[in-house]
């Protein structure tokens, strides 16, 4: 029992450190051969705002106008006779009234105030986004982008190295043959079967004659 727990052990931890070899990183140093900063352009929204004066006439208050319609009234109706009275009493209440307004206008000086006009422009500005940098590992020369400044040539750079086995090549595979194999004819003659002669029973033959004697007798 305790052979086997011991066994056991032995080999979970062989599989644990198999797994570990297998995805194993570690810790190497490149050495910088160039540094370079890369620079994009950027937009960025401005607000640019101008003062400018401008001469404002202040707001009329009316009693120019007011003080000319009444001035102009009484004397359109002093001057006025008769029917005539009430047309050139309107008549002066309208012209003092217009001659009040412009004399009102002219007496206030205009004013001068700073407006500010305001617009948004898009401005570009280089912003550093990286460094592109060259180093050397194993006598082999590598490239990559970096957030920071690794450094001057020469400067050491910490990598971080993946160990794992070299993939070994796949097994050839070769297509099955295919064998054709054609089918055997064999040609058979037909038997030849040879019959045995049949034989009957004696037959004699007699004509009826025979000779004797140098005679013929007939039977």
């Amino acid at each position: 029992m305790t052979r086997s727990l011991s066994t056991l052990f032995a080999s979970a931890a062989l599989a644990l450190a198999s797994g570990i070899a297998t995805n194993a990183v570690a810790a190497d140093y490149g050495t910088v051969v160039s540094s370079t900063p890369v620079y994009a352009q950027v937009s960025v929204p401005q607000r640019q705002c101008v003062e400018q004066e401008q001469r404002v006439r202040p707001a009329q208050s009316g009693a120019g106008g007011l003080i000319g319609a009444l001035v102009g009234g009484l004397a359109g109706n002093a001057i006025g006779h008769g029917g005539g009275r009430a047309l050139a009493t309107g008549a002066g209440v309208i012209g003092g009234a217009l001659l009040g307004d412009h004399v009102e206008a002219n007496a206030s000086a205009p004013t001068s105030t700073l407006v500010q006009h305001c617009q948004t422009v898009s401005q570009y500005q280089n912003q550093l986004v990286g460094y592109d940098v060259v180093y050397s590992f194993n006598g082999r020369n590598y490239s990559t982008r970096l957030a920071s400044d690794p450094g001057l040539p020469g400067a050491s750079l910490p990598l971080n190295v993946s160990v794992s086995p070299a993939a070994m090549a796949p097994a050839v595979q070769t297509a099955p043959v295919t064998t054709y194999v054609a089918p055997q004819v064999i040609y058979t003659q037909p038997p030849v079967v040879v019959a045995p002669p049949v034989y009957g029973p004696p037959v004699g033959l007699s004509i009826g004659a025979e000779w004797g004697g140098g005679y013929r007798h007939w039977r």
